[in-house]
């Protein structure tokens, strides 16, 4: 929404890397050893994260196009580990 698509997408990518082996975000998570701390499955953090690839999708005029034909679902399947080839 600032204008800043590339350091969304960035700060995507490094979220994701913190999805657990069945695509959840975790509470927390140990800086030091990166293991899941808390409770989880956290609704909030989900829905923002689907959100966030929403938001960041509008942005971009290619991934505008794919979602509006539903092609963006792939990338949030992925991600949450439902989801299988190449957007």
């Amino acid at each position: 929404m600032a204008g800043r698509a590339d350091d969304a997408e960035a700060l995507l990518a490094r979220a994701e890397a913190t999805l657990g082996a069945v695509g959840l975000f975790a509470e927390e998570i140990d800086a030091r050893s990166g293991a899941f701390l808390g409770n989880y499955p956290l609704l909030f953090a989900q829905v923002e994260y689907v959100r966030a690839v929403l938001e960041l999708a509008k942005a971009r005029p290619l991934d505008k196009a794919r979602l509006m034909v539903g092609m963006l679902g792939q990338r949030v399947g992925r991600a949450l580990g439902r989801g299988q080839g190449d957007e």
